[in-house]
């Protein structure tokens, strides 16, 4: 058991490409095409991600630094977009906080994958959001908690996977989540207790393998199916 100089971004082109006059303290804007902007603050320190319900930030998009003073954010807002798409912050090491509007619905596979200084995310109040792809936070090893909307359905494969230190998981108050997919939270070694929603049908192969401080389960009666090694604990080198 177990979120002035306007740049224009041409859309899904390179990543940090644009042109315009830029003032390095002054905010950027960039235009990403079919109502997507991005805007950089004055410090540099944040990024705003701004679209439609009909759009999907993609990596071509999702920059975090500035072409015009070359200021790397560490802090991105997405806000309006339907989706965030596919690698769309693979490997963003130096993104530390990322604030998800409530318009996102899905976040896509490898979406965040390796951003291993990512230590906050929150979801905006009254969140849309219904899934989160396989690998999405991959190695998040800074992460220390997360609270899943009560909208998302299912967690997908590996979604947390390597989130060494993540050691809080709630799940908002009338979850609909049915399943938990295999690895969702392998080797999350910070975690003490997990309390699964009573809306859970399923979890899946080695979801928790590997928390190894996992010392209180609640499991509803809704489940039907727990995967093989679903809450095992086993120890490697060095661990």
């Amino acid at each position: 058991f177990f979120g002035t100089t306007v740049n224009t971004i041409p859309p899904n082109e390179g990543e940090g490409e644009g042109e315009g006059d830029a003032d390095a303290d002054a905010d950027a804007e960039g235009d990403a095409g079919s109502g997507e902007t991005v805007t950089y603050s004055a410090d540099g320190s944040t990024v705003t991600f701004t679209g439609t319900s009909t759009d999907t930030l993609s990596g071509g998009t999702a920059s975090l630094t500035n072409s015009t003073n070359s200021k790397t954010a560490t802090i991105a807002i997405v806000e309006g977009y339907g989706s965030i798409g596919e690698n769309a912050f693979q490997n963003a090491s130096s993104l530390t906080e990322i604030t998800i509007g409530a318009s996102v619905t899905k976040i896509g596979e490898y979406a965040f994958y390796g951003a291993s200084n990512l230590s906050k995310i929150t979801f905006s109040e009254g969140s849309q959001l219904k899934s989160i792809g396989k690998q999405a936070f991959y190695n998040a090893t800074s992460l220390t908690e997360i609270n899943i909307p009560a909208s998302v359905t299912s967690i997908g494969i590996g979604a947390f996977s390597g989130a060494t230190i993540l050691s809080n998981i709630t799940f908002s108050e009338g979850s609909a989540i049915t399943s938990i997919g295999n690895y969702a939270f392998s080797g999350a070694k910070g975690l003490t207790s997990i309390t699964i929603p009573a809306s859970v049908e399923s979890i899946g192969h080695q979801a928790f393998r590997g928390a190894s401080s996992l010392t209180s389960i609640t499991i509803p009666a809704n489940v039907t199916t727990i995967g093989n090694y679903a809450f095992s604990i086993y120890m490697t080198p060095g661990s």
